[in-house]
């Protein structure tokens, strides 16, 4: 059995050990993960993969293999590099993985005293678009020597170095524009191979294109296995079939929460009456909204800095979740019934549940309304109706609503949306699956597919669609943006798919929503606080009476910059007015 040792001693940027990950990138490891690297030497290669965190010594090395040293950011010693001679020289073979991250004359330290340099200049594709993993990605298909002999066709990557060789190469790959991003030499009785861009092999792109397979024969080239062509075919098999089975999702983010809660929670119950000396007594958000709003702007500003400073990591940010609870609010002190429909507004003597809303709206963005749902207004009651009980609605109780992206159809989606209780439902469960753990739970052979523009979602019932219509919405990607941090837009039950590989993906991601999802009971005066780029929510089946006495919530609905939807408005402040022709 081989066994494969990832150098950490030169002050890598990339690493097999989930803690070592979280510390470099605590919001988002995967940022500088190799994890996934392991998995696949020893699934496919039956290979034993460890970490060497101290300098190498002779007695070390000859514990090991091959050597794997990526992306460092120091120089080695040249005793260091002496040692690292001998190792080759007797047989070693070492992997060099230099991305764009650290400085290239670290990596060079080492790979050029084997004859390949790596070269300050970056190569970088030179196209733009906002889902980036597939569009702005440099393909290349110049591929020779052994990887060709061993079906490597084409490799995918957007950022990487390139390099130069000074011996003759047992394998390469060349860029469209001409730079070589790998090289692979032989040495005394051993065996050196560079790569230039360490994203290749990271988790967003190693399930594009034969990117898994390159890695997979380089490390067996570089363990001195000889295959036939049956061998290396059932290799380039097995390495496409761990990538779509098996995901690699060792870290989840770290969740601060309050109790038993399944989000983070914001407990404002210290401040409790402090709340209540901004409130406008007397003033109804109905007959005067803007007096409203500003009155809950001011209180907004008011809130300690401590509880401002959170509310704005979380919208800059978002967490892990993508979801926050606010608790220890003030509630109306005399609640009447239910209404019996969403657009009823039963007389009562304070609006704190839409004051609220309005106040915490201000935190994440500019609060806004739709044309569809209850005729634009700014607050939404949400409580169910015997005529919708078994739609694809917010005013069902018999039906589910399966976790999905609010409007994920709308050209003006919210950024967030803001959930009030004013009468809780013991058996009503709001569902939040957040996006960070949700993608770590796909397998990452079915992530690329994600990215592309291959998936039609449905127009929602309030919006006029006949109920459960799927696909009759505008073509968009469920992962958008940063490919190790993306954005989301999914909605399982109304979304097709336009191919069998995206499809698939869209299974994938649904079997992965089952095992993360958080389940929230909304007690009243609780408000929740949902990121609709980085979250999807539902809500579960719970038992309706329509007596005046179930379940009640307000919903508000915001976006980040109301400017860039001016024409969705309509010549309207804060109202969307878009028409969809179903």
């Amino acid at each position: 059995m081989a066994v494969f040792s990832f150098d950490e001693s030169l002050g890598e940027q990339w690493t097999i050990s989930d803690d070592r990950a979280a510390e470099l990138s605590p919001a988002v490891p995967e940022r500088r993960t190799l994890g996934h690297l392991t998995l696949l030497a020893n699934e496919v290669l039956n290979a034993q993969s460890r970490r060497l965190e101290n300098s190498w010594t002779d007695a070390e090395l000859r514990k090991t293999d091959v050597l794997v040293i990526a992306d460092p950011i120091r120089r080695a010693t040249p005793t260091v590099v002496s040692c690292l001679e001998r190792f080759v020289r007797c047989g070693g073979a070492l992997l060099v993985i230099a991305g764009s991250l650290a400085s290239p004359d670290a990596a060079s330290s080492v790979s050029g005293r084997f004859g390949i340099r790596v070269n300050g200049r970056t190569v970088v594709s030179t196209r733009t678009g906002e889902h980036h993993l597939v569009s702005d990605a440099i393909n290349c298909r110049t591929i020779r020597g052994f990887l060709a002999e061993h079906h490597v066709r084409e490799v995918v990557c957007q950022h990487g170095r390139s390099l130069a060789c000074e011996r003759e190469s047992q394998a390469s790959v060349v860029a469209p524009t001409g730079e070589t991003v790998f090289a692979a030499v032989l040495w005394g009785r051993g065996r050196v191979a560079v790569l230039g861009s360490s994203e290749l092999v990271a988790v967003p792109y190693i399930g594009l294109a034969d990117n898994a397979l390159l890695y997979a024969v380089t490390l067996a080239w570089l363990a001195g296995e000889r295959d036939g062509e049956a061998a290396s075919r059932r290799r380039a098999e097995a390495t496409r079939a761990l990538l779509l089975e098996s995901p690699y999702s060792p870290m989840r983010p770290e969740v601060e929460a309050v109790g038993d809660s399944a989000v983070p929670v914001v407990d404002l119950s210290d401040v409790h009456r402090h709340l209540l000396d901004g409130y406008p007594d007397g003033l109804s958000p109905y007959a005067d909204a803007t007096d409203f709003l500003e009155r809950a702007a001011s209180c907004y500003l008011d809130l300690p800095a401590r509880i401002r400073r959170k509310l704005a990591a979380f919208r800059d940010h978002s967490n892990g979740v993508g979801a926050l609870l606010i608790s220890g609010l003030p509630a109306d002190p005399a609640l009447p019934l239910t209404p019996a429909s969403p657009t009823a507004r039963p007389f009562r003597e304070t609006y704190l549940s839409e004051f609220w809303l309005a106040v915490f709206s201000n935190a994440v963005g500019t609060q806004v309304g739709y044309s569809q749902e209850s005729n634009g207004a700014l607050f939404c009651n949400v409580l169910p109706t015997p005529w919708n009980s078994s739609k694809l609605s917010s005013e069902s109780s018999e039906t589910a609503l399966d976790p999905h992206t609010e409007m994920a159809f709308h050209p003006a989606m919210p950024d967030h949306l803001l959930l009030y209780c004013l009468r809780s439902a013991p058996d009503a469960s709001t569902m939040v699956v957040g996006v960070r753990e949700l993608v770590r739970l796909v397998p990452i052979g079915h992530r690329p597919a994600l990215f592309r523009r291959a998936f039609r979602t449905g127009i929602d019932y309030s919006f006029g669609s006949p109920n459960g219509m799927v696909g009759n919405g505008p073509l968009s990607a469920i992962l958008e943006g940063d490919p190790y941090d993306p954005l989301l837009r999914l909605d399982p039950d109304l979304m097709v798919a336009l191919d069998e590989e995206s499809d698939a993906a869209l299974t994938a991601i649904g079997h992965a929503m089952k095992s993360c999802t958080r389940y929230v009971t909304l007690a009243a005066s609780n408000l929740l606080l949902i990121d609709n780029r980085r979250a999807v929510h539902g809500r579960s089946r719970f038992k309706a009476s329509f007596d005046g006495r179930d379940r009640w919530l307000q919903r508000s609905y915001t976006v980040r910059d109301v400017n860039r939807h001016a024409a969705e408005l309509g010549g309207s402040d804060r109202v969307f007015s878009t028409a969809f022709a179903i």
